[in-house]
């Protein structure tokens, strides 16, 4: 089955915010089998949110992202 390539542009996490929800994945999936997150932390890279991004890349490492309360 081929994926759409623009599916990543077009998820949408709460209304309104294209990434806060896929942040909290992406910070959660640290420490998840590599079959199930890898391909949509790729994915969460597309999107151009320093946050987003931030929390994907950690969690391909197997890190952790830590964030500071305001």
């Amino acid at each position: 089955m081929a994926r759409d390539p623009q599916v990543p542009l077009k998820v949408r996490g709460y209304p309104g915010d294209m990434t806060g929800f896929r942040k909290w994945v992406a910070v959660a999936a640290a420490d998840w089998d590599p079959e199930i997150k890898d391909e949509f932390l790729r994915e969460c890279l597309v999107f151009d949110h320093q946050h987003l991004t931030t929390a994907a890349t950690a969690s391909l490492q197997g890190k952790y992202t830590k964030w500071q309360p305001y």
